[in-house]
């Protein structure tokens, strides 16, 4: 998680990293449901949401060639499922939207432009299924558990503590592959032969970004660790140290906080002390209590 002081790197920023798809669908070629399921499996409640998106067979697709043809799904549906917070309540809402979003593109970007994945000549159709979990450890391992058996892959929700439960289920089901989101823990992988993901060194995180910053006029940068014992994530703070010297910017501090309890010793002094500072950059490696040392910036202004 990266903070910009001044408004005019932050615009610069964003011409910079702003990708505009443009993509032309045919609506019919995709199909979308959402319904109350009252499943009763242990720990997936009643009225759970679940979406469903996928392809219509005879519906127009666009071929390589830009002309309109009619698409004929001849093999078997494959189907991909996720268990993502859904509710505006949920922990990781807006990340989960995100990912929602993504997963949608690229089902209808199969479904719609190549009819589906063409297997030994025969086109299959892709289809989502998309149930609430809550963003909770209980309700993602239920739900991840009735979907497994149903599903040829499965793909993670945010966070490395839901993606075990998900990677946990696909693995029992002795069937399903689970493609996870980036760079989780290791655990989610470890033993688990039917799972998949990224695993980018902590270093390689801020490798592209500060740079980036730095050719935009930012002069001084101030990092924040996750002091929690045996906390992965402050190892992505790594490259700092080596970004200082290679670009010559002001390392104005770092701090290394944990969640004791104590919001003034926490989080508030270290605020207070990098807002008086005012770099440029402010970069934080914090996982678990990322939510307070949020609300302690604001409290500060930043």
């Amino acid at each position: 998680m990266i903070f910009l002081r001044n408004s005019h790197l932050l615009s610069s920023m964003i011409n910079v990293i702003i990708t505009t798809i443009i993509m032309t669908m045919t609506a019919s070629a995709a199909t979308f449901e959402v319904t109350s399921s009252g499943l009763m499996e242990p720990g997936v409640t009643e009225n759970t949401i679940v979406m469903t998106r996928g392809g219509d067979n005879g519906a127009l697709y666009i071929s390589s060639n830009n002309s309109t043809q009619k698409c004929n799904f001849d093999g078997r549906t494959i189907v991909l499922s996720v268990p993502l917070g859904l509710k505006p309540a949920d922990m990781f809402y807006e990340l989960n939207l995100v990912y929602q979003r993504s997963y949608e593109l690229m089902v209808d970007q199969i479904n719609l432009h190549n009819c589906g994945v063409r297997i030994n000549g025969k086109h299959h159709p892709l289809l989502l299924q998309i149930m609430s979990a809550d963003s909770t450890p209980q309700k993602t391992a239920a739900a991840s558990e009735y979907l497994a058996p149903l599903s040829d892959f499965m793909f993670s929700p945010y966070s490395s503590g839901l993606a075990y439960h998900v990677s946990v289920a696909a693995d029992n089901s002795n069937n399903t592959v689970m493609i996870a989101n980036g760079a989780v823990r290791p655990d989610v992988f470890s033993g688990k032969p039917a799972s998949f993901g990224i695993l980018p060194t902590g270093y390689s995180y801020l490798q592209q970004l500060l740079p980036l910053l730095a050719s935009k006029g930012a002069e001084s940068i101030y990092y924040v660790m996750d002091g929690t014992p045996g906390n992965f994530v402050k190892g992505l703070c790594a490259y700092v140290p080596d970004f200082v010297w290679e670009y010559n910017i002001t390392l104005m501090g770092a701090a290394s906080i944990q969640d004791t309890g104590d919001v003034e010793i926490d989080f508030d002094a270290t605020a207070r002390n990098l807002s008086s500072l005012n770099p440029d950059i402010l970069v934080n490696c914090i996982d678990s209590f990322c939510d307070k040392w949020m609300a302690s910036l604001r409290r500060v202004n930043w």
